[in-house]
């Protein structure tokens, strides 16, 4: 979500638009130090999700999509 003059617009931008938005974002609060991989949990159900599947996160498939079900990290 936007937020401008600390008040939410209703509008969304920034990485999460961008290709592999949802990687961008995690692999930054990864390297932030934020959060440590053991302590994410990556559920999805389709293949536009593959590029979160990092060693060392658990991943769990959401009746995934057969590409993402053949994701070996899933099971």
């Amino acid at each position: 979500m936007e937020i401008v003059n600390n008040r939410i617009t209703g509008k969304i931008s920034g990485d999460v638009l961008k290709t592999n938005g949802k990687a961008i974002i995690l692999r930054k609060l990864l390297e932030e130090g934020k959060f440590s991989r053991k302590d994410c949990l990556i559920i999805a159900d389709d293949r536009n999700n593959l590029p979160m599947f990092l060693p060392g996160i658990k991943t769990i498939g959401y009746y995934p999509d057969p590409i993402l079900a053949m994701n070996p990290d899933m099971w």
